[in-house]
């Protein structure tokens, strides 16, 4: 049984060693750039551009370990003709209960993803279960069309949904983790993702650049961050803070149990 969410988790991680990171690392004095800590200051904004590079970064982490929910979109390369994901767009929150997508590289598919409680719901295109399924994947395709996979999380081949779905879980992981980006500096202040942020700079271990926007209207979350790697960039983009997951579920004319999925492959 594919489990696609397995490198996705992977892929999240590299946004957790980034955050956790910035807010641990070495850096200059963060005022450098005199076009970010001169620059004009409206009613709206929260002052964060006037730190140093330190104090922003640790803001950004703080804001982003105080959210109860959160909307994660990813883009990034994979290895050619792997299974890892392409792109993903999910929302996520504290109670473990997520809703979006991943997206897979050119011919392997799309998936669509739900978790409420302990149960969760997949479903994916007929690209997906070709690519997934082997011989059997035009079989399957067909035979899925429309369909979500259900079942709970306390089945081995579902239970990694459990952790990627869980905002909290992620938030441990950034609070702990102990990933150091080095040189950070402070950069001008600028837009992302058509909102008023303050650019963070450093590097990786393997002098890989990394790069940080953060909110300065509002609670300074981060917004953006790019991370520079041997095979092109990954950017992560955070939205939508302390929304409601949207509770809806597939119903039971939609679904196929996990179990009885398994014997109607093997029987496809």
């Amino acid at each position: 049984m594919p489990r696609p969410w397995k490198a996705t988790v992977g892929a999240v991680g590299v946004t957790v060693c980034v955050v956790a990171g910035m807010a641990g690392c070495s850096s200059d004095d963060g005022k450098k750039s005199g076009a970010s800590a001169s620059a004009s200051s409206t009613s709206e904004d929260n002052g964060v551009a006037d730190k140093d590079a330190k104090e922003i970064s640790d803001a950004a982490q703080s804001a982003l370990l105080g959210a109860k929910s959160v909307r994660l979109r990813m883009t990034g390369p994979s290895e050619p003709n792997s299974n890892d994901p392409t792109a993903l767009d999910v929302r996520i929150d504290r109670d473990g209960n997520c809703k979006g997508s991943i997206k897979f590289q050119p011919g392997k598919g799309n998936v669509d993803l739900i978790k409420q409680g302990d149960k969760v719901w997949f479903k994916g295109d007929d690209a997906f279960w070709k690519a997934q399924a082997g011989p059997q994947g035009a079989a399957v395709a067909e035979l899925m069309r429309g369909k979500y996979v259900t079942g709970a999380t306390s089945q081995d081949e579902l239970k990694d949904m459990a952790e990627f779905c869980d905002l909290s879980n992620l938030q441990k992981q950034i609070k702990s983790d102990d990933g150091d980006v080095k040189d950070l500096k402070k950069g001008a202040r600028t837009d992302a993702d058509g909102q008023k942020a303050i650019v963070l700079t450093g590097k990786d271990d393997d002098g890989h650049a990394q790069t940080m926007y953060v909110a300065t209207v509002g609670t300074p979350y981060p917004l953006k961050i790019v991370s520079e790697d041997d095979g092109g960039n990954e950017i992560a983009s955070f939205s939508e803070f302390d929304k409601p997951v949207p509770s809806s579920t597939p119903g039971t004319e939609e679904t196929i149990d996990y179990s009885k999925f398994e014997q109607q492959i093997q029987r496809a």
